[in-house]
């Protein structure tokens, strides 16, 4: 079920959120501030710039869980299972489970995980399929 979608951020959200952090965000990241500054779905939290819209949670409160070895790391979300999800200096997506920290790379770019892992063909790997099913129920992927 699609639950919240934040208002867009401005600018000087975006601006005061990176003055809290280790580094800029990537365009990417900016872009998606600026489009849906955090989102709360049903496999996955995006994180917004402060203040966002209740039941969604502002990217400080889950910037402070990233492993000091990744101090250039920038949370992007989490999910009902404990992970994060956070870009890298370089722009990769990584996951990092809650239970033992393990940290893997899923996407090269936020793009390519909202696009392809996400709402794409990777979609039923990382929700699965009833996540998958929802997404060409609501049209957002082609029928099988």
């Amino acid at each position: 079920e699609f639950i919240i979608v934040s208002p867009p951020a401005k600018l000087v959200q975006v601006a005061a959120l990176e003055g809290t952090l280790p580094r800029k965000l990537s365009e990417s990241h900016r872009r998606l501030l600026l489009t849906w500054n955090g989102l709360n779905l049903e496999v996955v939290r995006l994180l917004g710039a402060p203040p966002v819209r209740e039941g969604v949670d502002p990217i400080p409160k889950w910037q402070r869980v990233i492993p000091p070895r990744h101090s250039l790391w920038i949370a992007i979300g989490t999910d009902p299972a404990g992970f994060l999800y956070a870009e890298d200096e370089d722009g990769s997506v990584w996951s990092i489970d809650h239970d033992g920290g393990a940290e893997t790379r899923l996407a090269f770019s936020l793009d390519e995980f909202i696009g392809v892992y996400i709402f794409g063909t990777r979609a039923a790997e990382f929700g699965g399929d009833s996540w998958r099913d929802d997404l060409v129920t609501y049209g957002v992927l082609p029928t099988a």
